[in-house]
């Protein structure tokens, strides 16, 4: 909980600084987010061979800790002016915060009468687009690493799998990132993701899974193809909530993973009844969906995306400056 409240403030950090393509800048955030999560992984092998499980919840935990005393240290100099406007366009009042305190505290989230019911309907068409999104990756991953075990291939093995996915999101974050131009580039990650689960799903029909040696190269392609996919799906969905507020995103990313929660619990009882093929199918039939859905409704995913309606809250403008204190 506290890594995500961590990660979703560096992202309103970013946008309040206020980068002119941020779509580029998230993606550069983000490789150098899988180049990180690459080695915690081979660290975390390493930890796990050498030292006991007490240990290294006490090395892990000094990670995050450092992590917001850096950036503390970085942006220390760097300050909000926050300009309060009224409805009628007058000057209210003017404050300048500390841009850490601003992007880590309630500071930032000063909509004082903005209610939950106005930001649902504010943002109602990216709440479905990144729902189905999450329940569309809980059904197909939820119950990956077992159907590989069940397999017969050992915990080894799926690491490895993991480690090239994660190398090929890190170093396609960046691609991704330069090729934003809205809903045209959310529809290609779309048509990736759904490819994906197509081979996957073919290649479980025609037994290639279950042959051990083709079997695990199969496997391999897979999740190369899953890595490529996500992260032109994290960063394409990302560079259109990085445009809304704190107030606005928390509200998103909570009904967002209840999709990605109702998707596991499906899969699960999927799983009991029917087969692991029966969460790829569905999960690509969902995938199918969502692409009809932002067909057919022409979204732009620019800012005019958000539904008119009034709020009754001080709006604000953002400049950055950096100084001594």
């Amino acid at each position: 909980m506290s890594g995500y409240s961590i990660y979703y403030s560096i992202y309103s950090m970013i946008n309040s600084i206020g980068y002119k393509t941020k779509s580029i800048e998230l993606s550069r955030f983000e490789k150098i987010g899988g180049l990180a999560w690459i080695l915690g992984l081979l660290l975390g092998v390493l930890l796990t061979l050498s030292l006991p499980i007490n240990y290294i919840f006490l090395i892990v935990s000094i990670f995050p800790l450092t992590g917001i005393y850096l950036t503390k240290r970085i942006f220390n100099n760097y300050y909000v002016r926050r300009n309060y406007i009224d409805f009628d366009g007058e000057p209210e009042a003017s404050e300048e915060i500390n841009i850490f305190n601003f992007s880590f505290s309630l500071n930032a989230m000063k909509d004082w009468m903005l209610h939950n019911i106005y930001v649902i309907n504010k943002v109602s068409k990216i709440i479905v687009i990144l729902t189905i999104i999450q329940f569309s990756t809980a059904l197909a991953s939820t119950q990956l690493t077992p159907y590989i075990l069940s397999l017969g291939y050992s915990p080894s093995h799926v690491y490895v799998l993991s480690l090239a996915s994660s190398l090929i999101s890190t170093f396609t974050y960046e691609k991704a990132g330069t090729e934003f131009n809205g809903r045209e580039s959310l529809l290609r990650a779309m048509s990736y993701r759904i490819l994906t689960y197509a081979f996957f799903i073919i290649l479980i029909v025609t037994n290639y899974v279950y042959t051990y040696a083709i079997g695990y190269f199969s496997l391999l392609a897979v999740y190369i193809l899953m890595g490529f996919s996500w992260a032109y799906t994290y960063i394409n969905i990302n560079s259109i909530l990085i445009e809304l507020n704190k107030k606005e995103l928390s509200v998103v990313n909570l009904i967002g993973y209840l999709g990605f929660i109702l998707g596991a619990l499906l899969s699960s009882i999927i799983i009991l009844y029917a087969s692991f093929t029966m969460t790829l199918i569905l999960s690509l039939l969902t995938l199918l969906i969502e692409s009809a859905y932002i067909l057919y409704d022409k979204i732009n995913f620019h800012r005019n995306i958000f539904n008119p309606v009034r709020i009754n809250v001080l709006i604000h403008n953002i400049h950055i400056n950096s100084h001594s204190r």
